[in-house]
């Protein structure tokens, strides 16, 4: 029978879960992590004399090791499935495998589930979000102190108290926990989304720092596109005298935050799409499929559209490098469509 996640009761997201005081606590693996003896092989090979020069070893090995897919976001994976499959998809799966090898290791390690600033004020406004942005950090202790740890970027605070609630990145910490699978990471995409949403819902938003504020720059442009295309770009943008804030191929959650209220520029050659899936609803003028039909029979083309937060999305796609130059020579300025060709 099919589960309703919506019927059921989620765990209540929580600061009280750990004791602080017993920090061996924290290093056991639940079964949610995976193969214990798999994680316990690798991570002998991983520690090192001291906690610090151990986790720096682990995020190496990681990064060497493991090639990041976003398309695998949305589904629950843990440390044998992002072992099998030498993929990972961001913070979460991310945080799961770090965890996995720092206790292994000896270092005990906590689970601090975070979202932007900026994402609560926005869902409390509107009560719905098309984005969902947040971060998964970890707690990690040695030497008689807690101190928090980005996993992904590989960056330790000593300077940290677990009672914090705003950490790096503008981000608000609301649940913390020992198994990843319990406290539900994003991995476990519908879930985390009820939960995330009735917890929220009714934030009380005088806990949070002051939010973004309105952009008052003049108009400017910010374009997802690799070489050279990105340059023809630019090239464009000058000769009407628009100014390019940046150009682009990663970090989208960044600059597309920086994009809001601008244009943006998109480009898509033959079936390389410069921007990550989970931004297709809500940033493309045209559907992924669409596109991709389009692109299948040889069509090159300009889709726009002004997104509710401003942002004028112009969306170029060509099937190859000579076709997509062609197209960005002949580029009008902004208009509400433009016919594919």
């Amino acid at each position: 029978m099919e589960r309703n996640f919506f019927q059921e009761t989620l765990p209540v997201p929580s600061f009280e879960r750990i004791d602080y005081s017993s920090p061996e606590l924290y290093l056991t693996l639940g079964d949610s992590f995976g193969d214990v003896n798999q994680i316990g092989q690798i991570a002998k090979e991983l520690r090192k004399p001291s906690a610090e020069k151990t986790l720096a070893t682990i995020g190496q090995w990681m990064a060497e090791g493991l090639t990041y897919n976003p398309e695998l976001a949305f589904a629950w994976r843990n440390f044998d499935s992002v072992m099998e499959s030498k993929l990972i998809s961001g913070c979460a799966d991310y945080a799961i495998v770090f965890a996995a090898l720092s206790r292994s290791c000896g270092i005990p390690t906590v689970f601090v589930k975070t979202m932007d600033v900026d994402w609560i004020h926005a869902f409390r406004e509107a009560g719905k979000c098309e984005q969902w942005t947040g971060h998964v950090f970890l707690e990690v202790h040695w030497k008689r102190k807690w101190r928090l740890l980005d996993p992904e970027a590989l960056k330790l605070y000593d300077d940290y108290d677990p009672g914090m609630r705003i950490l790096p990145g503008l981000r608000y910490a609301y649940d913390k926990g020992h198994d990843p699978y319990e406290i539900i990471l994003s991995l476990d995409w519908e879930r985390w989304q009820k939960q995330t949403s009735d917890y929220f819902r009714n934030f009380d938003l005088a806990k949070l720092p002051v939010g973004a504020g309105r952009d008052l720059r003049l108009e400017c442009a910010y374009i997802a596109a690799s070489s050279p295309i990105h340059q023809a770009i630019e090239n464009k943008c000058k000769a009407i005298g628009l100014p390019v804030r940046a150009t682009f191929n990663w970090k989208f959650d960044k600059y597309l935050k920086e994009a809001r209220g601008q244009h943006l520029f998109i480009v898509c050659v033959g079936d390389q799409l410069v921007l990550e899936p989970e931004y297709y609803d809500s940033h493309l003028p045209i559907s992924y499929d669409r596109l991709m039909s389009n692109l299948s029979v040889g069509l090159s083309g300009i889709e726009r559209k002004e997104l509710r937060d401003g942002t004028k999305v112009t969306l170029l796609y060509a099937k190859d490098t000579f076709h997509m130059l062609k197209l960005i020579d002949s580029m009008p300025p902004w208009a509400e469509s433009v016919p594919s060709a």
